[in-house]
């Protein structure tokens, strides 16, 4: 695991370079960004609940769309004039998706899945709850816990999921999300400490000013895949070099 919740150093070998090169960078400088695969399922083809998504992620045949984005924050709506009972601003559409739909249930928009993968960047140890406020259903999967969510249709809602990180450092997450019919939506946010949702609408809102979505500045921050930090260094080391020159 890698801990940089400052910054920090990066220990890089270099193929003819005896030694080793040390890089101080500021947070910014590490953010990263989901892996956001999409999948629309065939005219026909319905999906239900997690088991189908998954079946249908696995073995995609027929596919409408397959593709695989990125993105900084998970914050997704389908627009069609539908109040959603959601936290944050900012919405976005889903991938392959059109920005407005111009009906409630129109064919371009139904069933279809996400699977959106990140590692993150716990700061320090201790409890953390995941919201993910979706329609319809999810899966979470927080490093090597066992994958929790509703795994059926629903209309937009919020499930809170606690989870222990003995040591501060980096976790993968992956979140398997399907939408069926109508609207859709889903958000991933997270806070420290371990809260429990209420059906008391004022208290909900009270509890969900604690929480930022994973991603955002002010949120959890998604790590770098390896490669990117590699390509980092490389770069830096190679303007600590130029700057050296007399």
């Amino acid at each position: 695991m890698v801990n940089r919740p400052g910054g920090g150093k990066v220990k890089m070998h270099f193929c003819g370079l005896v030694g080793l090169a040390f890089l101080t960078v500021g947070p910014a400088a590490w953010a990263g960004q989901f892996s956001v695969h999409s999948v629309g399922a065939p005219a026909g083809t319905t999906i239900n609940d997690t088991t189908q998504a998954q079946n249908f992620l696995n073995n995609p045949t027929g596919a409408r769309f397959n593709t695989t984005t990125l993105a900084q924050t998970l914050n997704y709506e389908i627009v069609q004039g539908y109040i959603y009972d959601d936290w944050f601003g900012g919405n976005v559409a889903f991938p392959n998706l059109p920005a407005n739909p111009v009906t409630d249930n129109d064919p371009r928009t139904i069933d279809f899945v996400i699977n959106a993968t990140a590692p993150i960047q716990i700061p320090t140890a201790g409890n953390y709850t995941f919201d993910v406020n979706s329609d319809d259903g999810f899966l979470l999967t927080v490093g090597s816990h066992a994958a929790q969510g509703y795994t059926s249709t629903r209309l937009n809602f919020d499930t809170f999921l606690t989870y222990n990180f003995p040591t501060a450092g980096i976790y993968n997450i992956s979140l398997l999300y399907f939408q069926r019919s109508h609207e859709g939506s889903l958000e991933l946010s997270a806070a420290s400490g371990t809260y429990t949702t209420s059906a008391d609408q004022t208290t909900m809102a009270n509890t969900m000013k604690n929480f930022h979505l994973v991603g955002a500045a002010d949120g959890l921050q998604v790590a770098p895949e390896p490669s990117t930090l590699a390509l980092a260094a490389i770069s830096s080391l190679g303007l600590l070099i130029r700057r050296r020159r007399p």
